[in-house]
Formats: C-alpha cells, structure tokens, sequence
C-alpha cells in the first residue's frame, strides 16, 4: 500500500470524524500543536490502519474542498468498517478526550497535559477541565457563548 498518511490530509480526517471544521482542529495559530502530536501517534502505533484511512478519505473527497456531505460519507465509510472501526475510535479518542487506547476496552492513557486541557470534549460540552480555566474570574456568572463559538460551522461551501 502506498503510504497516503499526510499531515494536511490526517486534519481533514480529523474533521471529518469529529465534526469539527479543519480551522478547528488545526487553528491558524496553534501554539500546542495537537495536530502534530496526534499525527504522530496514530502514525507510530496504527500506521496501516491511518494510511488506509487516509486512502478512503482521498478516494471520497479528492481534490474537492470538504463539505458536511463529503464528511458524512467519509465517517459512514471508515465507521462501518470492521477493520478500521477501532483506529477510528482510537482517534476520535485523541481528539476528544486526549487519551490513547488502541479499543475501547483497553487501559487508556493521557497523551499530554496539552492534549487534555484542549481536547474537544471541552468545547462541545462548553466547560473547561476541574481546576482549569483560560476565562476571568467570575465568568460563570455571564450567559455563555453560543455553541457554534467552540465548534464552528458549516458555511455553503464547507467549513
């Protein structure tokens, strides 16, 4: 198999699986990198399973610019994949929860501190970590921002 894994094309996945826009996932200015640690780590523990992944996803998407319809089938094509099912759980894990577990049932593990503190979990439920907190003092008390805020969303032309 040809070796498809890329880091442009491993954010695209991402935000494909996640549902979160690529601006998202892999911000302009990203001072944590999560995009790089994931794409490490999912290279160096399930490296056949990312690659093939990555192959799905360019053989549905190819050159378009990515859309919600063209998400949906990239997600319906790898989630219904037995073969490919635990790698996708693997990295919708990194990215939601920053934790690392090739399935379900094994022990997880925290990537990093950064991976946690930033992982999506936060954004979609609009909370931060216990004992973490980028806001000013006594924000709770203030009507919070809209979801599409912390998740982003779908323009016409995608993201």
């Amino acid at each position: 198999m040809t070796d498809n894994n890329s880091l442009e094309t491993f954010v695209d996945l991402s935000a494909a699986l996640t549902g979160f826009p690529p601006k998202t996932i892999a911000p302009p200015l990203d001072p944590t990198n999560l995009k790089q640690l994931y794409f490490d780590k999912m290279n160096a523990e399930m490296h056949d399973e990312l690659a093939e992944m990555s192959n799905i996803y360019k053989q549905i998407v190819g050159s378009q610019p990515l859309n919600p319809d063209l998400a949906q089938q990239v997600a319906n094509e790898i989630l219904n994949n037995q073969t490919l099912f635990n790698a996708a759980q693997a990295l919708l894990r990194l990215w939601y929860l920053g934790s690392w577990s090739q399935t379900s049932g094994d022990e997880s593990s925290i990537v990093s501190q950064e991976a946690y503190t930033n992982s999506l979990v936060w954004r979609t439920i609009q909370a931060h970590p216990m004992g973490y907190s980028t806001f000013h003092y006594g924000h709770w008390g203030e009507q919070p921002p809209s979801l599409e805020n912390f998740v982003g969303t779908w323009s016409k032309n995608g993201w």
